[in-house]
């Protein structure tokens, strides 16, 4: 059977909120200096990747690259997300943990019908040959996730009452990703400001919007540091203090966390300190781009959209010269292009269309509360009216 750790057989305990901030610095520490160490293996699929993607032209060569990703992120699912060499191998674990034991893990943590559509998804003819396949996936998915809540444990005093051990991982991250929140936070000043102002940078990853937002880097350890344009809220910042970094290889397990866990709390508390912030977007879709511009101004507050006009192939090319000096390793492709996505949005709210509903209109209707049905019902005068108010809020600039 899977392991279960809890509070009741944790030496540490888990940490109480009035006292966990003041050792939970050198926690972090140490989880940094795990961070720091790249297994062999893995290692050498990122110099592969890094070796063939830099020869290669987005535009004209999307899928050969995107094999190469492909081939570097497998290897990548093969590592566990922490070094624990305290916790027993695989084949041993294996044992003990047949079929219908890792199937049962599956169905609770993905749904009864996730192998099925796995496989009419896959195009193959023979289920049970793929089924078997896909459970020893699973099964080494599940002997990392216990291995990983294992040092979480045992390392940093992390558990978790789940006993599905997707669950319990996926549980052990949102806390110490919430400490990492708590802990950044301490370092945002009080300005008092009583009207901050939101800036939006987008571009594709490499695009240069760095430069833009701080040309000089004065507190690089510091990853809620003032900029020109306030204080930096950039998901890439704390994903060295999450659990799978790997030291930048691994930034495709930890992002999510980042951009769910972590940033919404440092966003939240910078602003409510009266900051001015800024906020970095990777990608093109402007679904994406038009839901945070409506997330500020719903609030009332100024958005300040710049998009950094580099093309896709110089940008790729600067991202890839990053990864090879040590820092993270971004997918090569992003949703969209960002450019793109810029002029729509821009479009979409200077120019509007009140009969029929433009995106960010929708968006702000459902954020005051209005069902499909009213907005349907409501008149483009009305609908007119709020669009304007909240549009006025919105500037639209290109980075020079």
């Amino acid at each position: 059977m899977w392991y279960r750790y809890s509070q009741a057989n944790n030496p540490i305990g888990l940490i109480e909120k009035d006292n966990k901030q003041n050792d939970f610095s050198n926690k972090l520490n140490k989880m940094r200096e795990i961070n720091q160490v790249v297994p062999e293996e893995l290692k050498q699929s990122r110099y592969l990747y890094i070796t063939n993607a830099q020869r290669l032209n987005p535009n004209e060569h999307e899928e050969l690259l995107g094999q190469h990703w492909d081939a570097f992120t497998n290897t990548l699912k093969q590592h566990p997300n922490l070094h624990n060499p305290s916790f027993e191998d695989y084949s041993s674990w294996r044992t003990k943990n047949p079929n219908d034991i890792i199937e049962q893990a599956v169905i609770q943590h993905k749904g009864p019908n996730q192998l099925q559509k796995e496989f009419q998804d896959s195009g193959e003819l023979d289920f049970e040959t793929f089924k078997q396949r896909r459970l020893e996936e699973k099964a080494k998915d599940m002997h990392k996730a216990i291995s990983d809540v294992h040092a979480m444990e045992k390392e940093f005093g992390y558990a978790s009452e789940e006993k599905n051990p997707f669950l319990a991982l996926n549980d052990v991250r949102n806390q110490w990703s919430q400490d990492v929140a708590h802990h950044h936070k301490q370092s945002i000043p009080f300005s008092g400001k009583e009207n901050p102002r939101v800036t939006l940078f987008t571009g594709f990853p490499g695009a240069g919007k760095s430069r833009f937002i701080e040309p000089n880097i004065s507190d690089v350890d510091n990853p809620t540091r003032e900029t020109n344009y306030g204080i930096l809220v950039d998901p890439d910042e704390y994903q060295r203090d999450l659990p799978g970094y790997l030291g930048g290889a691994g930034s495709q397990n930890t992002l999510v966390y980042a951009l769910s866990k972590v940033k919404p709390k440092i966003l939240k508390d910078a602003l409510e300190k009266g900051n001015d912030v800024v906020i970095p977007l990777v990608g093109g879709s402007v679904e994406t781009l038009l839901g945070e511009i409506v997330n500020h101004v719903i609030k009332n507050l100024n958005v300040d959209v710049i998009t950094v006009p580099t093309d896709i192939n110089l940008s790729h090319q600067r991202s890839i010269n990053r990864a090879k000096q040590g820092g993270r390793l971004i997918a090569p492709y992003t949703s969209g292009d960002p450019m793109k996505a810029f002029e729509e949005a821009q479009q979409i709210i200077k120019n509007p269309n009140y009969e029929l509903p433009d995106l960010f209109t929708k968006k702000l209707l459902t954020k005051l509360g209005y069902t499909t049905a009213q907005i349907k019902k409501l008149p483009a005068e009305e609908k007119s009216k709020i669009h304007d108010k909240y549009a006025a809020l919105v500037m639209f600039d290109v980075a020079k």
